[in-house]
C-alpha cells in the first residue's frame, strides 16, 4: 500500500491549461509505423518458490524490450513477469494484470500469495488461482519496478521519509537528487521510463509470450497504462478492465485536495445515516480537523512494538502524521469502515490503533519511487501550485497537499532535482477505443474518485461501469471474493452488459467498538 505523506498511489496527465514544468524536452517518443526491434522472452526460475498450480507449475522469466522505441538507442531492459497456466483452456484470451504506483511492485508479491494459495493442494481455487481455470493468468513487472531490470528504487528516498516525523523538504529534495545522480551514473536513461513506453512494453509482452489476444486489467496507475495500450494496440485486446481509472486528460495532482474531501464527505454521509456510527462520531469531517490542530500543537507519543524484533519504542504522531494514516486506510481492504474509528479513538486521546497501524506501514515489497517520480515528473508536474488551483476545504485536505512532498505543490522541487523530459501531448489527450471495458469506482476512494471512472465510461462506447458501495481505492480487488466474481463474470459472458452487480451494493458496515 501507498502512502500519501511518501508516494504516489496513482496515474493521471496534466490537464487542460496545465502545461509540464519540467527539464529541455528532448526527442519525444511517438509511435512509429517502423518495424520495432523484437522483444524475446526468456524463462527463468521464480524468485519465490511456489507449489504448482492446477494447471501446472507457475512460468517465471523476462521479456527483453528496447530501452526506447524511438530506436534512439540500442540499450535494452528486461521486464518481469509470472504466469499461472489454464488448468483448463478454453480458448479464453489471457488476463495480464498491472500494478499501479507507478512503481508497485507485482510478480513478487504475487508469487508470495501464490504460495501461500497453493501450500494446501486439496483447498478450493481462490483468487488468481480459480481466475486460471480456463485462461492464462500473466503478471506483469513495469519497466523501472520490482523484478524488472534496471529497478528504479531510491533508498536514498526512503531512508530520508523514514528518518523523522516530519523530514525537511531540502533533505527530501536532496534525497531525490542523491538517487538520480546514482542511477543516472549507472547508465540508467530516466527519461525513458514513461507511460508512452510502458504502453508499447505491454504489447511487446503480449506477442514475446505468444499470445494473440489478451484481457488487461489495471488498477491505479495501471488502469491509465491500460487505456494508452488500448489507444495504440486495440488489435491485441479483448477486454479492458479498469479499477480505479483516470482519464488521460486529468491531473490527479491538481485534484488531489478536492478528492480527499469529496470521501470524507461521503464517508460522513455514510456515517450519518448508520446509528452506532453517527453515535460514535457525529461530526468525522470536523472532529478530523480538530484532531490534526490539536496534535499539531501537541504531538502524541504512541507506543509502538517492532514486529520482528519485538522491541517496543515510542512513536510521534503530530497532525500531518495522524491525517496520513487517515488517508492510509482508504487504499486497505475494510479500511474506510475503521476511519470512524480510528478518528473517534484518537479524539479521546486513544492511540492504540495508530501504533497497531505503524508496522503495518513497513511494506516488505518497495515502490520504485525512481520510476514514480520519472512518470509524476514528466506527465503530472505543473507549473502553477496545485494548492492554487483547488483548494482543499478541509485542514486535512489542506494539510496533505500542504506538507506531501509530491501530492502538492512540493512535486516542483522533486522533479527540478529528477530532471526528466516532458511526455508528449498525445498522452494527455481524451482516449475512445472500441475495446469492451469494464470500469470499477469505489464510493470512498480518496485519489481517483468515481467522477473519473463516469468521465471514462461517457466516452466510451462498449462498457460497463460498477460503483462499490463500501471500497476507497483499488475496488475490484479490495471487494475481495465480490471483485473477483465480477471480474470473471465479466470478461466470461457473452453478455457482459447483464451481469450481476448485487454483491457491488452492499455495505458499508462500520467498525464500531462494543463496550
Amino acid at each position: 500500500m501507498l502512502v500519501a505523506a511518501a508516494v504516489l498511489p496513482i496515474t493521471l496527465a496534466p490537464a487542460a491549461g496545465l502545461s509540464p514544468a519540467v527539464a529541455d524536452p528532448g526527442p519525444a517518443v511517438t509511435p512509429t509505423e517502423t518495424p520495432l526491434p523484437s522483444s524475446t522472452y526468456r524463462p527463468g526460475d521464480c524468485k519465490v518458490p511456489v507449489p504448482p498450480a492446477p494447471g501446472g507449475p507457475i512460468r517465471c522469466g523476462a521479456v527483453e524490450v528496447p530501452a526506447r522505441y524511438d530506436q534512439s538507442t540500442d540499450q535494452r531492459i528486461e521486464l518481469a513477469v509470472a504466469v499461472i497456466p489454464a488448468s483448463d483452456p478454453a480458448g479464453a484470451p489471457p488476463l495480464l494484470v498491472l500494478g499501479g504506483g507507478p512503481g508497485e511492485p507485482l510478480v513478487e508479491p504475487a508469487l508470495t500469495g501464490l504460495a501461500s494459495l497453493l501450500a494446501d493442494p486439496a483447498a478450493e481455487p481462490t483468487g488468481f488461482v480459480a481466475l486460471a481455470q480456463h485462461r492464462d493468468v500473466v503478471f506483469l513487472d513495469q519497466r523501472g519496478a520490482g523484478l524488472s531490470s534496471p529497478a528504479l528504487t531510491c533508498p536514498e528516498v526512503t531512508d530520508a521519509l523514514s528518518a523523522a516525523t516530519e523530514p525537511p523538504l531540502d533533505a527530501i529534495v536532496g534525497a531525490y537528487g542523491a538517487c538520480r545522480n546514482r542511477l543516472v551514473a549507472a547508465g540508467v536513461d530516466l527519461g525513458a521510463f514513461n507511460t508512452t513506453n510502458d504502453a508499447e512494453d505491454v504489447d511487446q509482452v503480449r506477442q514475446a509470450l505468444g499470445y494473440d489476444r489478451i484481457d488487461l486489467f489495471g488498477t491505479s496507475y495501471g488502469a491509465r497504462l491500460a487505456l494508452q495500450v488500448a489507444r495504440d494496440h486495440s488489435d491485441g485486446l479483448a477486454h479492458l478492465v479498469l479499477s480505479s481509472p483516470v482519464p488521460a486528460e486529468t491531473n490527479f495532482v491538481a485534484d488531489v485536495a478536492q478528492s480527499y474531501d469529496r470521501a470524507l464527505r461521503a464517508l460522513d454521509e455514510a456515517c450519518t445515516a448508520d446509528d452506532a456510527c453517527r453515535a460514535l462520531l457525529p461530526e468525522l469531517r470536523a472532529t478530523l480537523d480538530a484532531t490534526i490542530a490539536r496534535l499539531d500543537e501537541t504531538p502524541a507519543q504512541v507506543p509502538i512494538t517492532d514486529p520482528a524484533t519485538g522491541e517496543t519504542g515510542t512513536f510521534p504522531i503530530d497532525g500531518y502524521s495522524f491525517n496520513s494514516f487517515v488517508y492510509f486506510l482508504f487504499y486497505l481492504p475494510d479500511g474506510p469502515q475503521v476511519v470512524p474509528y480510528l478518528i473517534a479513538s484518537a479524539a479521546e486521546g486513544d492511540f492504540g490503533f495508530v501504533g497497531d497501524l505503524v508496522p503495518s506501514l513497513v511494506v516488505p515489497f518497495p515502490t520504485a519511487l525512481g520510476q514514480q517520480a520519472s512518470f509524476l515528473c514528466s506527465e503530472e508536474a505543473v507549473d502553477q501550485p496545485p494548492s492554487l488551483n483547488a483548494p482543499g476545504e478541509s485542514l486535512a485536505a489542506r494539510t496533505i497537499t500542504a506538507q506531501s512532498p509530491i501530492l502538492g505543490p512540493n512535486l516542483a522541487r522533486v522533479c527540478e532535482a529528477w530532471g526528466v523530459p516532458p511526455a508528449p501531448q498525445r498522452v494527455f489527450e481524451p482516449i475512445r477505443t472500441d475495446v469492451p471495458t469494464l470500469i470499477v469506482t469505489g464510493r470512498f476512494d480518496q485519489i481517483t474518485p468515481p467522477r473519473y471512472g463516469r468521465a471514462i465510461e461517457a466516452a466510451l462506447p462498449h462498457d460497463s461501469y460498477v460503483e462499490m458501495s463500501w471500497t476507497g481505492h483499488s475496488p475490484l480487488l479490495n471487494a475481495g471474493t465480490c471483485g473477483l466474481q465480477l471480474l470473471d463474470v465479466y470478461l466470461s459472458s457473452s453478455e457482459p452488459d447483464t451481469i450481476d452487480t448485487t454483491c457491488a451494493a452492499a455495505g458499508p458496515e462500520f467498525v464500531i467498538p462494543t463496550p
